[in-house]
């Protein structure tokens, strides 16, 4: 959600011509904070890069235990 919230603002940067608009994942963080249920929004965003960590060292392992192809 917060690659998301990054690419709109670049897109409406680029649509404005103006390079002030696009904002970095802090920017996205602090947009999505400021939203009515922010604070929801950021524990789900934070929930899914857990996921992406879990996910990311399952494979790591998993690979590991397989080893690496030949």
């Amino acid at each position: 959600m917060s690659f998301l919230v990054i690419g709109w603002f670049v897109i409406q940067a680029g649509i404005h011509h103006d390079a002030a608009q696009a904002q970095d994942l802090g920017g996205a963080f602090v947009f999505l904070l400021n939203q009515p249920f922010g604070r929801w929004l950021l524990g789900i965003v934070a929930l899914g890069f857990v996921a992406l960590r879990l996910h990311s060292f399952a494979c790591a392992s998993w690979i590991r235990l397989l080893g690496s192809p030949a």
